[in-house]
């Protein structure tokens, strides 16, 4: 019985693995994209999530979608209400789709809601997260990423009695000034319980962290042909045939 006890309070003693903190995601990128827009093509993603209790026009968040001149631009910008650029400042506009120079989305009041691309910091009560380990992987053309974290992340949406299910893949920059930046991959994703949406997976390639956030804000200024009074709503069907067809 004492050497029982003896062996109990020595395993007591031993450290306790535990996983790593989840590391938070870049919240300022440019990268190479497929699987988060036009199915099929490889576009340019920039992306822009800073952390604000009021947006404003330097404190933002936004997202632009560009699969070329040629096809349909979706830019994304929440600079508060008294955001002075584009033709109702802070909105989702969309740029040469279907011949259309630029229209926007809504009435001209509606603010877009951005999804926070970020990784929960820890479990909660509808989030699960969990550390995978290290595997190889493919990003954007099929490029080989050896020895990539992997970190799974489920919500469960109770109301609506589905989940969403992340899973990313991503690897750690150290910069010469020590800071370290975090690079994405790849980011699978599945909704169980609505066979509506397929599984399916993001690939990202050229991702680069932006460190000048001042100077990135104005990449996401709607560009001069949304900037007129000649700029007029979108339509609620275009709106619903774009974003089913290119993002």
């Amino acid at each position: 019985m004492m050497l029982l006890s003896a062996i109990a309070a020595f395993s007591l003693a031993l450290p306790t693995r535990s996983d790593p903190t989840p590391p938070h995601l870049a919240q300022a990128w440019v990268a190479q994209s497929t699987g988060d827009g036009m199915a099929g093509a490889v576009g340019k993603e920039s992306y822009l999530y800073e952390d604000c209790k009021k947006t404003s026009e330097t404190c933002m968040q936004a997202h632009i979608f560009d699969y070329g001149a040629d096809n349909c631009i979706k830019i994304e910008v929440d600079g508060g209400f008294k955001y002075p650029y584009g033709a109702v400042g802070s909105g989702t506009y969309y740029i040469n789709c279907d011949s259309v120079d630029c229209c926007y989305s809504g009435d001209g009041t509606d603010m877009p809601d951005l999804k926070q691309w970020d990784i929960a910091q820890k479990s909660g009560l509808f989030t699960k997260v969990k550390y995978l380990g290290k595997k190889d992987t493919t990003e954007l053309f099929n490029n080989t990423v050896k020895g990539a974290e992997v970190w799974s992340q489920t919500t469960q949406i109770p109301i609506a009695k589905i989940g969403i299910d992340y899973t990313y893949y991503i690897t750690r920059k150290t910069n010469p000034d020590n800071t370290t930046d975090i690079i994405t991959h790849r980011i699978d994703y599945s909704v169980p319980g609505d066979t509506k949406v397929k599984a399916g997976s993001i690939l990202y390639g050229d991702f680069k962290v932006i460190k000048n956030i001042t100077a990135f804000r104005d990449v996401f200024r709607p560009p001069p042909v949304c900037d007129n009074d000649q700029v007029m709503s979108c339509g609620t069907e275009k709106v619903k045939k774009w974003e089913r067809t290119c993002f």
